[in-house]
């Protein structure tokens, strides 16, 4: 709908699937309304899958605005500045510079949620002694919606 969405450029990856079950992955990048493109291969393909790794938003459906999401004048967000340390940790993650009280949410590498916590300026820690070791995601929501998102490693 380029009347109503500008061309963004960006790079997008093709899983080309052949017919022996093997794939092959190509990231292409998209400087045009309309490309073409060659690829060399070995074997005959039998499929072409589109970003199948869902890094494109490709939701289908109304668009909503999300007025958490303006910052309206000067005022900068409550949770900008928050920060987390130390990174990698072990048994907590301290939150710095926390404002209001926050529910932090901690999202492992699959999407799962693995722990939930109320966090507030008074005690600013989350736990993570019960974690396994490895990369998560941190998603600090305040109580008017705003959200911020930080990313961690536990040893």
């Amino acid at each position: 709908m380029p009347n109503v969405t500008p061309f963004f450029e960006t790079e997008l990856d093709y899983k080309i699937t052949f017919d022996t079950g093997t794939s092959q992955m190509v990231r292409l990048r998209q400087s045009k309304l309309i490309s073409a493109f060659s690829v060399p291969v070995v074997g005959t393909v039998t499929g072409i899958e589109l970003d199948p790794d869902q890094w494109v938003l490709n939701a289908t459906g109304p668009i909503m605005r999300n007025t958490a999401l303006v910052n309206i004048g000067n005022e900068e967000p409550a949770l900008a500045s928050v920060s987390a340390f130390p990174n990698p940790c072990r048994d907590y993650l301290e939150l710095a510079d926390l404002s209001e009280p926050v529910e932090a949410l901690v999202i492992d590498g699959v999407g799962r949620q693995v722990l939930r916590q109320e966090v507030s300026p008074a005690a600013s820690q989350l736990h993570t002694r019960p974690l396994a070791s490895g990369l998560y995601h941190l998603l600090l929501t305040s109580s008017t919606g705003e959200q911020k998102r930080l990313r961690f490693v536990r040893e």
